[in-house]
């Protein structure tokens, strides 16, 4: 996060300046993801965002359209995704943020204004899931941002903690030349930084230090403090001793009162009067321990943030600014050296033994690379460094139960265990021996996980190993070798596996296998194997990822955490206003309106291609909070083919030695099935509005031809206003909704549903009990309604 206010503050003191992007010709760019994501998506862009879930739509199209620019000039980027806090979130259990409030409150608006509403037409929601200044986080988004990058060619790199230290970093060692980032930088040892970027302008706007320190009259030091106090990354919480500030006027010609400003003046007060170089006796003052721990580990922090240096180690900031020498010229850092000799004067640095307290636990460096490289989720190892899982409401929110009930489930609970058992076996024992403790937003009491295992999983899983010499893995190819060596007793301890394809396929199994013994008769791995052998065979088109989603339906209704086959009363499916009028074609059928929202459902873990800067348009809090369970089902299954993945290697020296560069890795990783996050909403919703549709106007005499004219028309002109310029607009300025892409979408949608029915009728051949005979008889009906509507 940027220091609290101080952007603002820098132009009105026009201490911002501006320069051509020419300059920065053939050189090397640092960029800070995040701040790079709170350029683009400012308050008004993707502002129902967390109504529909997924990644912003015009992402990809965003960072294409820079790499032209960047192209242009010869630059070549590098981006830094954050890593772990340095800190442990401080929502209290039982407690919503700040955000989590917002969402909630703006689903009760959204409800009342639909409730109050008798108009028949489209209505425009003037609503945003946003708060006004929050920004979106790369963090739920990252395993997309990695697929962009390799996609694209770009390089990037998970750092240990926060980026702006790690961009200072390589700053100081030459790695890139110049750096786009927040006002974080300001903390680090470095001259000068972009601020923002005017790619339609072709100019950029950068910051210098000294010149930012002399203008204000403050030493690094001072800064530095007063950073800490307003909120920063190092310590983000606002101090709650600073007055609460006036309410902001937009019109006012007046240069309003920051926090920033606010504690610029007390720092001068204290220099003036008190002859004092910093804050902490303004700190002291306060006679709070809770502000006085912030502002010292606050302090800590911005000296002691691991970095990942040159040679793939994670180091301490301000360690890897003394191989160089470079700490001794940083005010910041005078307070840790000391004199090792009296004759020679050689500064050396003297580092806290404690200093883990203030900046989480160290983990190995090797577990920190594989998380650059986008190998290792993250969270597990966070989990790890601060001894605590949370697990916060969806975006959904409301009562949740199916996600309360999944969550805190004995099956999810089982397959964590797993998760922590094959990462904590490769650390210290001081690691192996903890409980992580599981907090959940909505109970003040906490489950225990138990990453202690006897025999250990790793060695459950060790005889799992599968060697077909394949260089790239598809599922399609993973259910026809598998189906060759399902009985474990069969393979050959021995082998040594050699190949990208066969290390996934290998992974893959093991992940499968682990939730097997998550649950006591699941058989999921058998189940998925002669399944995927079945379904390729009948249908050889289907694609990866049209797999995966099979694969995760079959989970969730293999797991039974979700009625799949009822109407969800629970939410609100795709408001009325959206659909074709009621009063002249009367209300669905209720086996209709049945049909159509399970349909919806399964059509809605496709994509709807389109990509909107801001996308305008109805949504569904039902098929979102559907959403939210297969979405933590497919991260699940995700994290335990990364986390096998991981054990895998780290177990073997010849696996470690496969991987020459940074490009090696990337091809692995690019490869991992369940990688990306799940679809938004968007064509569920589609699906929902276009069958109410044709439901409607067939029941009043239109035959079914004309009716799927009628609701497409009614879709496309109605609700998505395709003939609008400025509805919906992309970064070309155009309505990124058109006739010829929404009848591409739809029919994805149906010829989905068709894989889906092929998955369930082969699936019950081979378990009488997979679902229910009334829920076979429903997907057979609904089967039926689909041949009626589909577009040909």
């Amino acid at each position: 996060m940027p220091i609290t206010s101080l952007e603002s503050f820098l132009f009105e003191r026009k201490l911002v300046s501006v320069s051509p992007v020419e300059i920065l010709r053939n050189s090397t760019l640092g960029i800070d993801v995040e701040h790079y994501l709170g350029r683009i998506y400012t308050f008004k862009k993707e502002q129902l965002l967390f109504g529909i879930g997924g990644v912003p739509v015009s992402l990809k199209a965003y960072i294409e359209s820079d790499l032209k620019v960047f192209k242009e000039y010869n630059i070549r980027p590098l981006f830094i995704i954050p890593g772990l806090p340095i800190r442990r979130n401080e929502v209290s259990r039982n407690e919503l943020s700040d955000s989590e409030k917002h969402r909630e409150t703006t689903w009760s608006r959204l409800s009342s204004k639909l409730a109050n509403t008798t108009g028949t037409s489209p209505m425009h929601f003037n609503e945003s899931f946003r708060l006004h200044n929050d920004s979106i986080s790369s963090r739920p988004m990252v395993n997309d941002l990695i697929k962009y990058f390799i996609e694209l060619g770009i390089d990037f790199i998970v750092c240990p903690s926060d980026p702006s230290h790690q961009l200072s970093y390589l700053y100081q060692t030459d790695i890139v030349d110049c750096i786009y980032g927040s006002t974080d930088l300001l903390l680090t040892k470095i001259d000068r930084f972009i601020l923002g970027m005017e790619f339609l302008s072709k100019d950029f706007r950068y910051v210098e230090k000294k010149k930012v320190l002399s203008e204000l009259n403050l030493t690094e030091r001072e800064f530095v403090d007063i950073s800490i106090i307003v909120g920063c990354s190092a310590q983000p919480l606002t101090f709650s001793s600073l007055p609460p500030l006036p309410k902001q006027n937009q019109v006012t010609q007046f240069q309003q009162m920051t926090h920033f400003k606010y504690a610029l003046e007390l720092m001068y007060q204290y220099k003036t009067f008190h002859n004092e170089s910093n804050l902490i006796a303004y700190v002291s003052s306060l006679n709070d321990e809770e502000l006085m721990n912030l502002y010292l580990k606050g302090n800590a922090a911005v000296k002691y943030m691991p970095v990942m240096n040159t040679d793939g180690k994670v180091e301490l900031y301000i360690s890897s600014l003394g191989e160089s020498r470079r700490f001794e010229t940083y005010e910041g850092f005078q307070d840790d050296l000391e004199q090792s000799d009296s004759d020679t004067k050689e500064a050396k640095l003297s580092i806290p033994a404690d200093i883990h307290d203030a900046i989480s636990q160290r983990l190995p460096s090797e577990m920190y690379f594989y998380v650059s490289i986008g190998l290792l989720p993250s969270e597990i190892l966070e989990s790890i460094a601060f001894n605590v899982l949370n697990v916060r409401p969806p975006l959904e929110g409301g009562p949740c139960e199916n996600f309360k009930t999944l969550v805190s489930s004995k099956f999810v609970n089982n397959v964590l265990d797993s998760h922590f058992n094959l990462v904590t076996q490769l650390l210290a024992r001081y690691y192996q021996v903890k409980r992580i403790p599981v907090s959940f937003w909505y109970s003040t009491e906490t489950q225990v996980l138990n990453s202690r295992m006897s025999p250990p999983m790793a060695m459950r899983l060790s005889s799992k190993l599968l060697k077909k010499c394949r260089e790239h893995f598809s599922l399609a190819r993973f259910g026809q070798d598998m189906s060759l060596v399902i009985d474990a007793s069969r393979v050959d301890e021995a082998v040594e596996l050699v190949h990208v394809g066969d290390i996934i396929a290998t992974s893959v199994w093991r992940a499968l296998s682990l939730l097997d013994h998550a649950k006591p008769g699941l058989e999921f791995t058998p189940y998925v194997i002669n399944t995927l052998q079945e379904l390729t065979m009948v249908h050889p088109e289907l694609k990866g990822d049209e797999l995966e989603n099979l694969v995760i339906l079959a989970l969730v209704v293999r797991l039974g955490c979700y009625d799949l086959f009822t109407i969800d009363k629970g939410y609100q499916s795709v408001p009325e206003n959206f659909k074709v009028d009621k009063k002249t074609t009367g209300f669905t059928e209720n086996d209709e309106a049945l049909f159509i929202s399970i349909i919806a459902r399964v059509c809605s873990l496709q994509k709807l291609r389109i990509n909107p800067i801001n996308y305008q348009g109805p949504i569904s809090r039902s098929l979102l909070g559907f959403r939210t369970i297969h979405e933590y089902l497919r991260r699940m299954l995700g994290n335990s083919i990364r986390v096998c993945t991981v054990d895998l290697i780290t177990r073997s020296s010849n696996l470690k030695t496969l991987f020459q560069n940074r490009e090696e890795w990337y091809a692995l990783v690019n490869q991992l099935p369940f990688y990306s996050s799940a679809n938004n909403t968007l064509l569920g919703v589609m699906t929902e509005i276009y069958l109410d549709g044709c439901s409607k106007f067939s029941r009043i005499g239109h035959d079914d031809e004309e009716s799927r004219t009628m609701s497409l028309n009614h879709l496309l002109e109605e609700v998505m206003q395709q003939s609008n310029h400025s509805y919906n607009i992309n970064l070309a300025s155009n309505n990124s909704v058109n006739t010829t892409q929404m009848i591409s979408d739809l029919r994805c949608a149906m010829r989905f549903w068709k894989y889906f029915v092929s998955t369930v009728k082969i699936s019950c051949r081979r378990d009488v009990d997979f679902i229910d005979k009334t829920a076979l008889e429903v997907i057979q009906m609904c089967d039926e309604f689909v041949d009626r509507f589909s577009l040909s």
